[in-house]
């Protein structure tokens, strides 16, 4: 059987470490675009707050052939979906039985137009461009984060000890508010004020200009100058020109089945590529993460010599530590309490004078369906235990007396 992957990310990397194990004598050809397998974007982050840049692929190309016999191709780009066969840059055909599409994600945004200062300004999914952003903020000044989730507030965290003037704008009032509840919030908000961090919540930028000396950040609201802006929205499917033909969700995801097959017979699509089932609502959702790019590539490679295993879906795990805090999320939210068709129970709990516990439950069940954890530090067995309770539905009352022997 010969299998090949596009995409030399987390997702794609994995696959071609489940193909292998699934199938030993398959011939396995992974593409990637870039100079690098297996990059981490959170390495940028790390980068930052050691103010030297380092960057290490999680797994090296030498070993990706010698251990796993599986042939590699990078700096290589896929232009053409064919019948059981894809066309390379260089016009070069390789035939497939089985095809794997992990193209990935990357930042895009209305905000960035067509000009080209921006093309190279705000991208940081692989090692040129991180050392690239790396350099620039070295030499900046003043920063406009713009967007306060996942990676806005990263960059804030590992800026926080520079002499740099920092702004974040963000359109909802809080920031993490994708990840957290309302009330699970204002500790970190008040850790960015205490660094000295301008924020701008509720505020939507509405144009960034390019000026001689860097930047201009307009909202409805004001405008300010800053050297460098660092666009910290949510990521988008990198489907390629290669998907041109394959069924599409409205927002550029592949459409996929339970199984990861796309509208193509022995076409699959993993991670950042598609939209996944998001569990204590039944709802398809983009859910860029690294949990999904591991579980969606095991579940294809188990599926491509016969359908056998549906995609489970994801609790939407979000873990990260700003300021020396850890901030943990798992399942359902409060505000997303809503969108079920089940009745749902709060509880908040101080655990310790620096640990904050909310929990989302089923009312008649008791089952947990979703925790979010503030904490000076989380031990390695206490998210363990938190995501055994979410992906197993535990009864809260028999998690919460384990949990307590835990802290």
């Amino acid at each position: 059987m010969r299998i090949i992957i596009v995409g030399g990310s987390i997702a794609g990397v994995n696959a071609a470490l489940a193909c292998r194990q699934e199938y030993p004598n398959a011939q396995i050809t992974l593409i990637e675009q870039q100079a690098h397998l297996g990059h981490w974007p959170r390495e940028l982050f790390f980068s930052l707050e050691q103010q030297q840049f380092t960057s290490h692929e999680l797994v090296l190309q030498e070993e990706i052939n010698k251990t796993y016999q599986i042939e590699v191709f990078l700096e290589t780009k896929c232009e053409r979906l064919r019948d059981h066969e894809v066309e390379l840059s260089d016009t070069t055909r390789l035939p497939f039985d089985k095809l794997i599409i992990a193209t990935g994600s990357t930042q895009r945004s209305r905000l960035a137009g067509t000009h080209e200062t921006f093309q190279t300004q705000w991208l940081y999914k692989s090692v040129k461009d991180q050392h690239e952003i790396y350099n620039k903020i070295k030499q900046a000044s003043s920063i406009a984060i713009v967007g306060a989730g996942a990676v806005g507030i990263s960059f804030a965290s590992a800026l926080a000890k520079q002499e740099k003037k920092i702004t974040i704008y963000e359109r909802n009032e809080r920031p993490l508010a994708r990840y957290f509840d309302e009330d699970m919030t204002p500790i970190l908000t008040r850790f960015l004020q205490a660094n000295q961090m301008d924020c701008l919540f509720g505020q939507a930028v509405e144009q960034i200009t390019p000026t001689e000396k860097g930047y201009q950040v307009t909202t409805a609201n004001t405008t300010q100058s800053a050297d460098l802006v660092l666009l910290a929205v949510n990521t988008r499917p990198e489907t390629q020109e290669l998907t041109t033909y394959l069924a599409k969700n409205t927002d550029g995801t592949l459409w996929v089945d339970d199984y990861l097959q796309t509208s193509q017979t022995d076409v699959f699509a993993i991670g950042d590529a598609i939209h996944v089932k998001f569990r204590p609502t039944k709802e398809e959702l983009y859910i860029s993460s690294i949990e999904n790019a591991r579980r969606t590539a095991e579940v294809v490679a188990k599926n491509l010599h016969r359908l056998i295993q549906k995609d489970i879906g994801s609790i939407r795990p979000f873990e990260g530590n700003f300021f020396g805090v850890d901030y943990l999320s798992l399942g359902l939210l409060e505000q997303e309490a809503i969108f079920v068709d089940y009745p749902v129970a709060i509880k908040s709990l101080k655990l310790t004078a620096t640990t904050f516990l909310k929990i989302v439950f089923h009312k008649k069940t008791r089952r947990l369906l979703g925790l979010q954890l503030v904490a000076q530090e989380v031990s390695i067995q206490v998210k363990e235990w938190a995501y055994q309770g979410v992906d197993d539905a535990i009864v809260v009352d028999e998690w919460l007396i384990h949990l307590s022997k835990m802290i």
